[in-house]
């Protein structure tokens, strides 16, 4: 009896090892299957959504930041262009502080085209 035990938990065994050589093999390839991925830029990849997210995102809305900021206008809805963007963050406007000593000329030159891009001006 003992001896038929034997026999069949050994063919378990190297089964089990068996299986764990194919999934060692072939799991990263399994695990790794094709993603869907955003085509939104991410902050790291844009430094104009990076600055909108640290500097314009809590006051101003802007769908494609994903920001609903309610105390500066609405850019989807003025669609600015990035010449108006570039005036307006450089010298403020209105209840809006200048960011002319904050962000740097290539930091406001990005976020301009970032907002005009994804506002539609």
């Amino acid at each position: 009896m003992l001896a038929i035990v034997d026999r069949v938990l050994s063919w378990i065994t190297w089964l089990a090892a068996a299986l764990v050589v194919v999934a060692l093999f072939a799991g990263p390839k399994l695990l790794a299957a094709e993603k869907d991925v955003d085509a939104a830029p991410t902050p790291a990849a844009d430094p104009g959504a990076a600055v909108f997210a640290s500097s314009c995102g809590s006051c101003h809305t802007l769908a494609a930041a994903g920001a609903s900021g309610a105390v500066g206008p609405n850019l989807d809805e003025r669609k600015p262009d990035a010449a108006k963007v570039t005036a307006i963050v450089t010298s403020g406007g209105g209840s809006m502080p200048a960011f002319s000593g904050q962000l740097s000329e290539a930091e406001i030159a990005a976020v301009a085209e970032y907002v005009a891009a994804n506002a539609g001006g």
